[in-house]
C-alpha cells in the first residue's frame, strides 16, 4: 500500500521552462500587492572554458558495491541487498540531461570508468589523466565529468501527532563529490562536495523488519537522485530558479485595472494602463505604478529599462520594497554577461 508523503524541506528542483509564466497567490486582503512566482535564469557558478563542447559523464568505478546505512532510532545498520547502480545511472543520466538544455553542450554518459580513480585532485596520477584522456578520445569528448565518490545514509524515527496518532520521518543523507577535467590540458576544471539532506514526513509507522519500507526508502532516493544531480548541474550549467514578484493592485483603479491585464499575461497592456498613475500628485501612487512598470518590463525581458524604473519607484518613495526589487534588478543586470559567456563559450 502507497503511503502519503510530504515533502518538508527539499531542494529546488530545476525545470527549464521557455517563458516566464507567473502563478498568482491570494494574499491577506489589507495589502496593498499580491505574490506571484515566476522562474528566471541564472548563471552558474563557474565558466566553463570555451572549447569544451561535448561532455563525458561517468561515475567511478567504486560506487557500485550494494549497501545502504540507515538509522533506525540512533541505532546504525547496513542493508547488504541494496543495489547502487540503479540510483548512481539515474544521477549520471539526470546530470546529462540538465546539461543538455544548454545549446552549447551535449554529452554523453556510460556507465562506469571501469577503474577506481582517486577521490581527491592531488592523488591523481598522469596514468589516471592518461586514461581519461583516451576515454575521451573514444566518445568524442572535450572533457569529462566524473561522479567520484557519494555517501548515503537514511535516517528513520516516529513522532507523535499533535491531533493524536503517529507520523514517520525520513531523512536521506547524500553526500557527493564531482570532478570536472580536460584530460588534453590536462587541467581541473572544477571538483566540489556537496552535501544533500532531505527530510520526508510520512503517514504511517514501520519497524525494521516491514518490507514496504524498504520499498518506499527505494523510491525516495530516487527521487532524491534528482536534487543531486540538480545541485552539481547549477554550478557548471546556467538554470532556471523559482523566485518571487510582487505586483500593486490596490489604492487606485489604474492600479486595478492594469492588474487584471497583468494577470492575464498582458503585461505590455498592463504598462501602459499604469503609465496613467504617473499623473497623480500622491506620491505613493505614483511610486507603486512606477513599480509596476517595471516589473512589466522585467517580465518582457527589458531588464535595462526594469531597473529605470525601479529607480525611479526608489527616488519617489525609498521603502524597503522598493531598494529590494532595484537591487535584484541590478544583480540580473550584472549577470547577464555571465550567461552569455556560459551559454556562448567566453
Amino acid at each position: 500500500m502507497r503511503r502519503s508523503i510530504n515533502i518538508l524541506k527539499i531542494n529546488p528542483k530545476l525545470v527549464l521552462i521557455v517563458c516566464l509564466i507567473p502563478v498568482f497567490f491570494l494574499s491577506l486582503s489589507c495589502k496593498t500587492y499580491k505574490t506571484f512566482k515566476i522562474n528566471v535564469l541564472e548563471p552558474a557558478e563557474i565558466i566553463v572554458p570555451q572549447n569544451i563542447k561535448h561532455i563525458l559523464i561517468a561515475p567511478n568505478n567504486k560506487l557500485h558495491s550494494n549497501g545502504l546505512t540507515y538509522e533506525f532510532y540512533d541505532e546504525k545498520y547496513i542493508d547488504t541487498s541494496f543495489n547502487q547502480k540503479e540510483y548512481i545511472g539515474a544521477t549520471i543520466e539526470t546530470l546529462a540531461d540538465m546539461i543538455s538544455y544548454n545549446p552549447r553542450f551535449t554529452t554523453t554518459t556510460i556507465e562506469s570508468l571501469e577503474i577506481a580513480l582517486p577521490v581527491l585532485p592531488e592523488e591523481i596520477t598522469n596514468r589516471d589523466v592518461n586514461y581519461l584522456k583516451q576515454l575521451c578520445e573514444e566518445h568524442q569528448a572535450d572533457a569529462i565529468v566524473i561522479l567520484a565518490k557519494t555517501e548515503k545514509q537514511v535516517g528513520y524515527s516516529k513522532y507523535y501527532g499533535h491531533f493524536g496518532g503517529y507520523f514517520s520521518m525520513i531523512t536521506i543523507i547524500y553526500n557527493t563529490r564531482w570532478m570536472f577535467i580536460n584530460p588534453f590540458a590536462p587541467i581541473m576544471i572544477d571538483h566540489k562536495n556537496i552535501r544533500d539532506t532531505l527530510y520526508y514526513r510520512v503517514g504511517g509507522i514501520y519497524g525494521t523488519l516491514d518490507p514496504e519500507f524498504y520499498q518506499f526508502v527505494g523510491e525516495l532516493m530516487m527521487e532524491t537522485t534528482d536534487y543531486v544531480a540538480s545541485d552539481y548541474g547549477m554550478r557548471i550549467t546556467p538554470h532556471f530558479a523559482e523566485t518571487q514578484r510582487i505586483v500593486f493592485n490596490k489604492g487606485d483603479k489604474y492600479l486595478k485595472k492594469g492588474f487584471s491585464e497583468a494577470e492575464s499575461g498582458n503585461w505590455v497592456k498592463a504598462s501602459e494602463i499604469w503609465q496613467k498613475t504617473l499623473s497623480y500628485n500622491n506620491p505613493v501612487i505614483i511610486s507603486r505604478g512606477a513599480f509596476n512598470i517595471a516589473l512589466s518590463n522585467e517580465m518582457e525581458g527589458n531588464l535595462k529599462l526594469a531597473a529605470d524604473w525601479a529607480e525611479v519607484s526608489y527616488d519617489i518613495f525609498p521603502d524597503t520594497i522598493n531598494k529590494t526589487y532595484l537591487d535584484i534588478l541590478q544583480e540580473r543586470i550584472r549577470q547577464q554577461d555571465d550567461l552569455m559567456k556560459q551559454m556562448d563559450g567566453p
